[in-house]
Parts: structure tokens; sequence; C-alpha cells
């Protein structure tokens, strides 16, 4: 990061050899809070010079990226702010980091929606982003995909957590052919914290019922 300004958060992706690595982070400067990233293509000898990835004029935070097994292919999403509301955003490099997407609104404007994670295949074409977003009365977990290296996104979000008590810190993940999924998230039943889940067989496009795990 550039020298004089403060960053914060890292996040870093790589492929599966370890030669190419990219690191997105939040970068504070001229007022606003912008999400950068940064590749090396020989082992984190060398970096690129820091490339923005949000736009600027409103602060965005809580990057993470993801990256394709060749490294090719990745995709970082974040959560910024469009004046009135946080919104989830998404962009996608498919040449190792050189050149990145315009960011892409995952999230319903009218409603807060923030702390994304984000997991996707090993050839990067299949993606799948759940996050927290705040309804108006509690925070609820939604979730949307991609099958397009990130060119085009599931709409709208599917709620993944019931409405009605908070949920909280989202989490998912990716077959290696990325057909299978599951997220988890802890959410309140009204007395305690639970863990719960969705399961997913055909790349997000449709997922199970919610529920929490039994154990034998």
């Amino acid at each position: 990061s550039a020298d004089g300004q403060d960053a914060r958060v890292p996040q870093v992706a790589g492929s599966a050899d370890g030669s190419k690595l990219t690191s997105v982070w939040e970068q504070w400067g001229s007022g606003n809070s912008i999400i950068q990233a940064s590749t090396s293509t020989d082992y984190g000898a060398t970096w690129s010079n820091p490339i923005d990835l949000s736009d600027p004029g409103q602060d965005a935070r809580g990057p993470q990226v993801t990256c394709s097994a060749d490294g090719s292919t990745l995709t970082s999403v974040w959560y910024r702010w469009d004046g009135s509301h946080w919104i989830i955003q998404a962009s996608t490099s498919k040449d190792s980091g050189a050149t990145w997407s315009d960011p892409v609104n995952l999230s319903v404007a009218e409603y807060y929606g923030r702390w994304p994670w984000l997991t996707g295949s090993a050839d990067g074409s299949k993606l799948t982003v759940v996050w927290l977003l705040f309804n108006g009365s509690h925070d609820i977990v939604q979730a949307s995909s991609s099958a397009t290296s990130g060119d085009t996104w599931s709409t709208p979000p599917v709620n993944m957590s019931e409405a009605g008590q908070n949920a909280e810190i989202p989490s998912v993940f990716f077959s290696a052919d990325g057909s299978k999924l599951i997220a988890v998230w802890s959410r309140y039943n009204g007395s305690k914290w639970i863990i719960q889940f969705r399961t997913s067989n055909t790349s997000g496009s449709a997922w199970s019922r919610s529920g929490a795990p039994s154990f034998s």
C-alpha cells in the first residue's frame, strides 16, 4: 500500500502453486476509504502498483478476495456507502489482477448490506457471496451466486436465514467443481445463539431449508 496513508483489513488469495498472489485492503485517503488490490506473479517477490477497485467519494470496507487455482481469475467483494445505505459490491479480474471490472451491486440498495464472505470454484467460474442485510428490523443472511465468473449475478438475493431474529457472522464454502455449497451463520432463536446452515447441490441456484446440524 502507498506510504503516507492508512491501510487496513488486508485479505489475500493465491493460485494453487503459490506463484500468483493477490491482496485487497481498505486504503484511507482523501476523506474516504476505498478498496485497493495488488498482485504478484513471482511468489511475492515483486508486486504491482495498487489498483482502485471501489469508486471514490464514499467509504468502502470489508474486502474479501478469491482466486482460481491457476491464478488467472479473481473476484473481490466489499460493502460501500452509497450516500444513504451500505451495499454489497463485486469486481472481477480475468487477467491475474492486471485489470478489474467495474463494481457491480449485489445487495438491494434500500437496505443495509455489510460483512460479505466469498467463495469460488477452482476454475473461478462459479462464485457465491453471503452477507448480512439489515431489513429494517433484524439482520438476516442473504446470498447471491454467479456462474459466469462474476459477469452476471443471481437476483434478487436469496434470504438464507429466517426473519424475526438477528443473524450474524455468515460464511460459505464451495466444492472444487463449484456444484456443492454450504453456508453457515449464527442466529438468535429468542433465548440462545445457535449455528445454522443451508446447502446447495446446484451451484447456489437453489438452497435447502435452513436448520441446525444434528449430532450422532
